[in-house]
């Protein structure tokens, strides 16, 4: 039997391993981290298991959806998320992108006007995939046209925390606007009858949550999945017994301190001073990592790589005091939170009875204010936190807040040249597969490595 390894411990690593255990292979999941899960684990206070963040497994696609729920054991709860979205003080129902229809109407025209000029010089082709080398700036403007290109960098600016045409292309998938709301609803669906247009256009689907996916995703009775128990943290604890189960090495807590491919295996030497050799080798660590265990430039790498810090404020609150939203996006730069969210309404042992937790999302910089000294902003967090209607009353006087180095992490330009030495090594070394680390989403993560490996034959 071949030896695989997968080196990460985040829901890409997860995958991978489970997709190469189907496959025949032995496994071997290596990682730095002493559990599994990345950002998919919960942190315990008081009786609550606080979610890193407002997170759900979308339905998207029926073979995603059957290995997450494999993964999960089949404990798996349905959700309709009820959410809503905020621009330039008007919040609308049903979408979580920013509504550029309900601003200025002579703006939100000229935006469309520019998005079918593209779509015409485009031919009516489907816009293409991001080119890592462009700018997202750029691609924006070559996706969009540029009075539109404009508007979705002013709405996520607050995320990005850094101008777009600083950052790489390939930061698009992250983005809360890869399709954009300038018409009402009817005229969105008229227009989205052509390819091109329904790329790029959105329609709101809070009248119907599988419009768009009844096609591919009819194995699964809702919207999106939660874990039945224990949140995210509950979903990081079975995806490890459920890998252990089907045979799966889980070597946590050792880093690899070297790589090198001398023949037709791959040698993988781990900071324990043990050494693996294996046929295949599945990297889902990051760049930076990898460039360090080729003996590549790893500052270098990592200072392409633009981390966007978060504060997250969390508020023990009464089920009576929880809004009628599970999250609420706001996409305003004058305000501070992005996302306020409900996660305990996801999964019911997340909260001692009778309670619920609300989390307020803060992206920010290193030295502000707010991330030195995070608690002195729980009250104006609260504040707006009840404004947009994700929750009711006085500021809770059981609060939690933490300061995250890196959320959010966005390549920039100079990522391609940096990573340019990685690659021709790579090349060389048919045996280790990299994943993309800035593909965002989880069931894209799911699809993402499914095309990884199938590139690879295996």
């Amino acid at each position: 039997m071949e030896t695989a390894v997968v080196v990460g411990a985040g829901l890409k690593a997860i995958v991978a391993a489970r997709m190469l255990v189907a496959r025949g292979r032995r496994v071997i999941l290596v990682d730095s981290a002493k559990r599994l899960g990345g950002v998919h684990t919960s942190i315990p206070w008081d009786g609550f298991r606080l979610d890193l963040g407002c997170h759900l497994f979308g339905n998207e696609d029926d073979a995603s959806t059957e290995l997450l729920l494999d993964l999960m054991d089949g404990a798996a709860q349905p959700i309709t998320p009820r959410i809503a979205s905020v621009f330039r003080g008007v919040r609308t129902d049903g979408i979580e992108y920013p509504d550029f229809a309900h601003g200025d109407r002579g703006e939100a025209a000229a935006a469309l006007l520019g998005l079918l000029d593209c779509a015409a010089a485009r031919a009516g082709e489907v816009p293409a995939t991001p080119d890592p080398a462009v700018s997202l700036h750029d691609y924006l403007v070559s996706r969009f046209g540029a009075a539109a290109a404009a508007l979705v960098e002013k709405a996520c600016g607050k995320m990005l925390l850094a101008p777009a045409a600083d950052l790489s292309a390939a930061s698009f998938s992250a983005l809360p606007a890869r399709r954009l709301k300038l018409t009402g609803d009817g005229t969105a669906e008229l227009l989205k009858r052509l390819p091109a247009l329904d790329a790029v256009l959105l329609r709101s689907n809070a009248d119907d949550p599988m419009r768009y996916l009844k096609s591919r995703a009819s194995g699964f009775p809702a919207r999106a999945l939660y874990p039945t128990a224990g949140g995210m943290g509950g979903f990081a604890e079975t995806a490890a017994r459920r890998l252990r189960d089907l045979g799966v090495e889980l070597r946590l807590g050792v880093d690899v301190a070297g790589l090198a491919q001398p023949g037709a295996t791959v040698r993988i030497r781990i900071e324990d001073g043990t050494q693996i050799d294996a046929e295949l080798v599945v990297w889902t660590a990051g760049a930076s990592r990898l460039a360090a265990a080729l003996g590549d430039d790893a500052d270098r790498l990592a200072a392409a790589i633009h981390p966007v810090p978060m504060v997250l404020h969390y508020f023990d609150v009464p089920e009576t005091a929880a809004g009628p939203y599970h999250w609420v996006h706001d996409f305003d730069d004058g305000d501070m939170v992005f996302r306020a969210s409900v996660p305990s309404l996801f999964g019911p042992d997340t909260a001692p009875p009778g309670r619920h937790y609300v989390c307020a999302e803060i992206p920010t910089a290193l030295g502000s204010a707010a991330y030195r000294n995070p608690e002195a902003c729980a009250g104006d967090a609260w504040t707006e936190v009840v404004r947009l209607g994700v929750a009711t009353g006085p500021l809770p006087d059981r609060r939690k807040s933490i300061a995250v180095g890196a959320s959010y992490r966005f390549p920039t330009t100079a990522f391609p040249a940096a990573f340019a030495g990685v690659s021709d090594r790579l090349a060389n070394m048919q045996a280790v597969l990299s994943s993309d680390e800035f593909e965002f989403g989880k069931s894209a993560s799911v699809r993402s490595i499914e095309r990884l490996l199938a590139r690879a034959g295996t």
